[in-house]
């Protein structure tokens, strides 16, 4: 077990609840310094967004100046910290576009006709680059079978066809990202016939890779989503879910791209229920959040080739979505309190540092570390615990009475479990 592992698993989680009124959303972002921004809205789409964020000392509410037309949202959020949304209202062939800027917002609007090509609606992905630039994938026929990618830089929009072709490519839904290089990773489902497709801009163009005939096993998307998540090292992995007629049941696939070509796999994870999008921490473990039906999630991280292991409870919870991880490796999401309350969201961290949380899937702390020369103190704990060193390797397993000297140590974090308590502390 190696620290990034170690300190996903051995880090307590810490729950907050972002809003009980009722809204719609949320969706969750980091900032350049690691912090959560969060996005949520109203259910009828007719009022304006509203984003809290974490800001080093407490959370900060705002409202967005732009009102969603009772369509859907989409938002992304660049490498400035800088928020972005777009909406197409359902009677109006139009990308509505706000962007902050260090000045304030500023608003576009995009017609795909003045462009030479009508909308379609089932044929779309949107997200910006680092600098801020907004990107869309839409398609270039009524039918989707011809995709156009659109952006624009300052105010000048452009457009590039990528990809025709009737056969293969009636395209439904689809999800990018950027990667630090400022390559663009696409996942697009197509529906006739049933395929999962991923394609990837750089600085040679367009090419399109086929990751998932699905269909030859009886898959089919049946109005599920594919997301696609790129690591620290530009390495693509899409979740998706497609629907298999011979169980009547949604499936959860993992998909990631290696040397030698796309591993596709089912994760085993979350019975009946989605699982959360997946993330990767800088040490390259896969982690995921698994929903069970019973209303509670646990995390899962994925142990190597189709081996998929729930390794903790977080807490009560239902639908998580937006898992990420910030450089230091803690991870990120939200979710709904629970069926008898879904208009309660909840953030849900790792990171000790950010906020106050309102419980804690934890019993309060009683267990207290206190540095030591060359170690530390265990005190206001009795009954068993285990040390582990910065490489995951048990260094004591002891039964504490009150107080004991954890000592000679070298230097670097040590993590404590005694119970349910979990705690670390960091050796110099």
């Amino acid at each position: 077990m190696n620290w990034g592992l170690t300190l996903a698993l051995f880090a307590p989680w810490f729950v907050h609840t972002i809003t009980d009124e009722g809204k719609y959303g949320p969706m969750l972002f980091l900032d350049p310094t690691g912090n959560p921004v969060i996005l949520y809205r109203d259910t009828l789409g007719t009022e304006k967004p509203i984003r809290r964020r974490w800001q080093g000392s407490a959370w900060v509410t705002d409202t967005i100046p732009f009102v969603p037309r009772g369509a859907s949202l989409w938002a992304a959020l660049d490498s400035s910290g800088h928020l972005h949304l777009v909406t197409i209202p359902p009677t109006d062939d139009t990308l509505f576009l706000a962007s902050e800027t260090d000045t304030g917002w500023r608003y576009y609007t995009y017609i795909p006709e003045d462009h030479g090509f009508p909308l379609s609606f089932f044929t779309y992905a949107f997200t910006v680059s680092p600098q801020g630039n907004p990107h869309f994938i839409l398609g270039v026929s009524y039918l989707g079978d011809t995709m156009a990618h659109v952006w624009m830089e300052g105010d000048t929009w452009s457009k590039e066809i990528f990809c025709s072709d009737t056969d293969t490519l009636c395209s439904f839904l689809g999800d990018m990202r950027f990667d630090g290089e400022g390559n663009l990773h696409l996942a697009m489902e197509s529906v006739v016939p049933h395929l999962l497709w991923y394609g990837l801009r750089d600085s040679s163009g367009w090419r399109m890779e086929l990751v998932d005939p699905m269909g030859d096993e009886g898959g089919d998307f049946c109005f599920s989503l594919c997301e696609i998540n790129v690591d620290w090292w530009g390495t693509p992995r899409i979740h998706y879910w497609p629907y298999y007629e011979n169980i009547v049941a949604y499936r959860n696939k993992y998909a990631e791209r290696t040397l030698y070509g796309w591993v596709v796999e089912f994760t085993g994870l979350g019975g009946i229920l989605i699982t959360s999008n997946y993330a990767v921490t800088p040490d390259s473990v896969v982690h995921v959040i698994s929903p069970h039906n019973d209303g509670t999630l646990w995390h899962a991280i994925r142990k190597g080739l189709n081996e998929w292991e729930e390794v903790e409870f977080i807490a009560p919870g239902i639908w998580p979505t937006c898992l990420t991880s910030d450089q230091n490796g803690y991870l990120h999401f939200v979710c709904h309190e629970s069926i008898l309350h879904p208009e309660k969201y909840r953030y849900i961290t790792n990171n000790p540092t950010i906020g106050v949380s309102e419980s804690h899937t934890a019993s309060r702390q009683s267990l207290v570390l206190q540095m030591a020369s060359g170690g530390f103190w265990i005190t206001g704990y009795s009954g068993e615990a285990q040390i582990y060193d910065p490489a995951g390797r048990l260094v004591l397993s002891r039964k504490i009475r009150d107080k004991i000297l954890i000592s000679p140590l070298k230097p670097g974090v040590y993590f404590v479990v005694a119970g349910k308590q979990r705690t670390r502390i960091a050796i110099r």
